[in-house]
């Protein structure tokens, strides 16, 4: 059976690529020539294929090739059915181009208006508005309305007056130099629209674009009993009776407002989800008369009845959710509630969020109720909490416990650590580590007391952890070495500074490095045998005799100094050596 199609375009299923289309039509065949056509004019396409190729380039998003295909094979042979143009009106800039001049050596770029005509059908007349106002530099501020052609109640002439009244508020046209008596009429006839209008999204904007214009107790009156047709409307029927309560506390109607934000807050709560409450809402709840003192006895009421039902999580979102909109006390009142019933081994989840909200309020209580998780055998060795743990004693102050907390997390990830691991995660863990150890050194330098005890071994453990996992070794073992020779621990951080070395033991020139690079961080022992075993390793170059000669001048080593300055200047070098000679020499005289 083939239906009737007459004025109507029935686009071909499924959507293709245009190569795909080409590749199942006839197009691609060979000539006589045994070539492919590789570029059929447009005007030659068969009916399915034109459409097929408008469609492959509207999904696209091929505006000039589809209105192309549109304007060739069909508009131009005088096919103007009004199906082609709901097509092309998805891409109202592209329907009109003007004529371009012809080049030196070239054909003039003809131009087309493929708008429809002002006359003709209903459908054709809302297009050609429709075309002309999505083509706008700022269509959402038009003052022009679409008029149709069409009997009242028909779906052209309510579309029309959708999108009028839609443009009308969200332009601010409805109410901009008009009187009350003017911009009441337009509401009431903006919400006899909506009442009748058969598609909630459409209502719903409608309504969403009217509200912020709405000024005096009566439209707001008006718009609430409007919303009450979304209340039943999954999934806005809670965002719909949120409005309508805003609105009746705009009106002065706070009574019967405070009465609906209850049986909305305590639904949603039954429900099982948390109640988004929003600064307009509860500043529009608290503005009246005792508003504060309503609100606080109604949140009370509601956490002592999900205190008693075990609901403890969403206490403390809600104690969380009323911090956030400014009432502190309020917020401490129902946290105080929820820590008296938490029982931390129960429920660590609800522990964990209550410790971190009370962390940002630097509210004591954070402390001790994590020291009552970290008693708990249940998460004593899980690295994550020792991490929390240690943020915490950290933004408090108390910098040796998170040394020891942090510490105490990357030895259980170490003995747990997984087959594979992230050597930039491992990098950074274990020097942070370290540079907290040095924080608790340089500590103890500043007041004049000996760092913790143990500390040198807990610094080439973490050292040691941390060569074992990663193939460069360098950080950990320079790292490490610096803050041993901190703890006047030399011999143990000569053996770290020079293990990363070992590759090139023959060579002088990464001992010259590394003798500098100790020298400019004050750790003069370090570099004066850095020195040595330069020197050692080129024993012809007094150059390198020399800078360790003024290092240890530098640092007040001064007999250590001479007598090095000495070996330059009596020994036997080459020629090319002979300024280096001077120099020493020189240094000699100076007393």
């Amino acid at each position: 059976l083939v239906p009737d199609l007459n004025g109507l375009v029935v686009l071909p299923m499924p959507v293709r690529t245009p190569k795909k289309i080409l590749e199942l039509s006839n197009l691609d065949k060979p000539t006589s020539n045994d070539q492919p056509q590789t570029d059929v004019p447009d005007a030659d396409l068969s009916e399915d294929d034109a459409l097929s190729l408008m469609l492959a380039h509207m999904a696209n998003g091929n505006a000039a090739r589809m209105v192309e295909v549109a304007r060739a094979r069909f508009i131009e042979k005088g096919d103007t059915r009004d199906g082609l143009y709901v097509l092309l009106s998805r891409y109202p800039s592209a329907l009109v181009r003007a004529a371009e001049p012809a080049p030196a050596n070239g054909t003039a770029s003809p131009g087309f208006d493929l708008r429809p005509s002002v006359e003709g059908s209903p459908l054709r007349q809302y297009l050609r508005q429709c075309i002309n106002w999505m083509d706008e530099p700022n269509p959402f501020v038009s003052t022009q309305d679409f008029r149709i052609d069409s009997p009242d109640g028909s779906f052209l002439k309510r579309m029309a007056t959708a999108r009028n009244w839609y443009v009308r508020w969200s332009s601010g046209n409805a109410t901009m130099d008009l009187t009350q008596a003017q911009v009441q009429a337009d509401v009431e006839q903006t919400l006899a629209f909506v009442a009748t209008c058969q598609n909630d999204n459409i209502a719903w904007m409608i309504l969403s674009a009217m509200k912020p214009q709405l000024s005096n107790s009566e439209q707001q009156v008006m718009f609430a009993k409007a919303m009450e047709r979304f209340e039943s409307q999954a999934p806005i029927d809670r965002f719909a009776r949120q409005e309508r309560i805003t609105a009746l506390f705009a009106a002065q109607q706070h009574e019967e407002a405070r009465r609906l934000f209850a049986e909305w807050f305590r639904d949603q709560l039954d429900s099982g989800t948390m109640p988004v409450i929003g600064e307009e809402l509860f500043k529009a709840y608290v503005a009246g008369p005792k508003g504060n003192e309503l609100f606080a006895e109604l949140m009370s009421s509601e956490a002592k009845r999900l205190r008693e039902s075990q609901r403890l999580m969403t206490v403390n979102l809600l104690a969380i959710q009323i911090s956030q909109l400014g009432d502190l006390p309020l917020a401490d009142q129902l946290m105080t509630m929820l820590i008296e019933k938490l029982n931390v081994e129960q429920r660590p989840d609800v522990s964990l969020l209550a410790i971190e909200h009370l962390r940002r309020l630097n509210d004591p209580r954070a402390a001790k109720l994590l020291d009552r998780m970290l008693e708990l055998p249940s998460v004593s060795d899980l690295p994550q909490i020792w991490r929390f743990a240690a943020t915490m004693a950290e933004s408090s102050g108390h910098k040796r416990l998170a040394v020891d907390r942090l510490e105490l997390a990357i030895q259980l990830e170490f003995a747990t650590r997984p087959t594979t691991i992230n050597i930039e995660t491992v990098r950074a863990d274990y020097t942070a580590l370290l540079a907290k150890y040095e924080e608790l050194i340089n500590a103890a330098a500043t007041l004049e007391t000996a760092p913790p005890e143990g500390l040198g071994e807990r610094i080439i453990q973490a050292a040691d952890q941390w060569r074992s996992l990663d193939d460069d070794d360098t950080a950990a073992c320079q790292t490490a070495a610096r803050l041993l020779a901190k703890l006047k621990q030399n011999e143990l951080a000569w053996d770290y500074q020079i293990t990363p070395l070992a590759d090139n033991s023959g060579e002088s020139a990464p001992w010259i490095n590394l003798a500098r690079q100790l020298g400019e961080a004050r750790q003069t022992e370090l570099a004066s045998n850095a020195w040595i075993t330069a020197s050692t390793l080129e024993s012809t170059n007094p150059e390198i005799l020399l800078e360790h000669a003024q290092l240890l001048a530098s640092a007040g080593l001064k007999t250590r100094a001479r007598a090095i300055l000495v070996q330059v200047a009596d020994g036997s070098w080459q020629p090319r050596f002979g300024e280096t000679v001077i120099k020493a020499k020189a240094l000699l005289e100076v007393p």
